[in-house]
């Protein structure tokens, strides 16, 4: 990863960010403009752009042309007044940003807040319907045919009710 002013190339996830947002950008263009930042101000000459994005094609120059006119709108700069990428008339680029590189630490997962429910079951209870307990001061009690609930707490004086 690489920061230059208010941007940063995400090389592993292939983004160009100006100032968090994501700014679109080509395939090719952002080999490009990955290439010229990787080259840290080395003056690189059209031929050896050619040859390291698109290898083994024959290209026309107005390739190189459109996809260096596409990094630099993704910029937000113009030839006539460079802060990034200068042209050598003639020759090639030149990427004359300070970069930074940023080292592209893992991003764990980080717990802000925890939420704990808890649900209270109150049911009161009659004679032969009263249900069982399981001996550890649990009450299960019958909701309908073969459903079982278990009410977990102390009893409520008087009503015959478990709480939880």
């Amino acid at each position: 990863m690489y920061e230059f002013d208010e941007f940063r190339l995400d090389v592993a996830k292939r983004q160009l960010l100006r100032e968090g947002e994501v700014v679109p950008l080509y395939s090719k263009a952002f080999d490009l403009l990955l290439l010229l930042v990787e080259s840290r101000g080395r003056d690189l000459t059209k031929e050896e752009i050619l040859e390291r994005i698109w290898p083994g094609q024959i290209l026309e120059e107005s390739n190189l042309t459109v996809n260096i006119s596409a990094v630099r709108r993704a910029l937000g700069e113009k030839a006539s007044n460079p802060r990034y990428l200068v042209t050598i008339p003639g020759h090639g680029y030149r990427f004359i940003a300070n970069i930074t590189a940023v080292e592209d630490l893992p991003q764990g997962v980080l717990i802000e807040t925890e939420t704990v429910s808890q649900v209270v079951v109150e049911e009161e209870v009659d004679g032969d319907d009263a249900g069982t307990s399981d001996g550890q001061g649990n009450y299960l009690s019958r909701l309908g045919p073969g459903a079982l609930a278990a009410v977990i707490g102390g009893r409520r004086a008087g009503t015959g009710s478990r709480t939880a």
